[in-house]
């Protein structure tokens, strides 16, 4: 059985309003089970476990990850944007730059927000939409046009990438979505975990992270 870390992102935000949802804790939760639903793109058995970064420090969260004791990260999307100055996205930062600078750290898939986070501590930088993208999209792949289906809510974007950062899918409307930074280390622009409504989306998206998941943890 593989073992999944998440470090989750979804702190409550004053004054953001939650799509769907009556509070912050409602969300998370719902957030939580979408991406414990990830495990449908993974050959073998998966169990969890969720790292809260609002309930931690810098110290707790790299002494965490320094653990090495899971087999892949996820790092979520989040009702804050990367660049906000909060005590704990400051603390994630400095501790996921740590971690990934080992030799043997595990693979890290990051989404929106997680994405972003990567995208920084690579020596990239963010941009701030005109306007906030949300509801189902595609983002096509660079190496053969294929389309995959997929979920957006996001009002920040990839303004500039490392250089050694490589873009293996760009958005409908032509920015960075799927990005890989190292062997070890993806993320994606949008929220793959969202289930569609359309099932052969579904299966599409499906079939490709699988591909992907296949690839990052061999």
């Amino acid at each position: 059985m593989l073992k999944g870390l998440i470090v989750s992102n979804y702190v409550a935000k004053p004054g953001f309003k939650y799509p769907g949802f009556d509070c912050a804790v409602e969300h998370r939760n719902n957030a939580h089970e979408r991406l414990f639903g990830m495990r449908r793109w993974i050959d073998e058995a998966v169990s969890w476990e969720v790292l809260r970064v609002e309930e931690t420090d810098q110290d707790y969260i790299l002494s965490k990850l320094k653990k090495n004791d899971f087999d892949f990260m996820i790092l979520s999307g989040s009702p804050y944007d990367c660049g906000d100055n909060e005590r704990w996205v400051k603390a994630l930062k400095m501790a996921l730059q740590n971690y990934i600078k080992l030799e043997n750290h595990k693979p890290v898939f990051g989404i929106c927000f997680g994405l972003q986070i990567l995208n920084e501590l690579h020596g990239g930088d963010i941009g701030i939409l005109e306007n906030f993208k949300e509801g189902e999209t595609y983002f096509i792949l660079k190496a053969n046009d294929q389309k995959i289906p997929t979920y957006s809510f996001h009002g920040q974007y990839l303004a500039e990438l490392p250089k050694k950062a490589s873009v293996l899918g760009m958005s409908s409307d032509d920015l960075p979505y799927l990005v890989q930074y190292s062997e070890k280390v993806i993320g994606i622009q949008s929220h793959p975990e969202i289930y569609l409504e359309n099932e052969n989306d579904n299966q599409i998206s499906n079939n490709f992270w699988k591909s992907v998941f296949k690839n990052l943890l061999d």
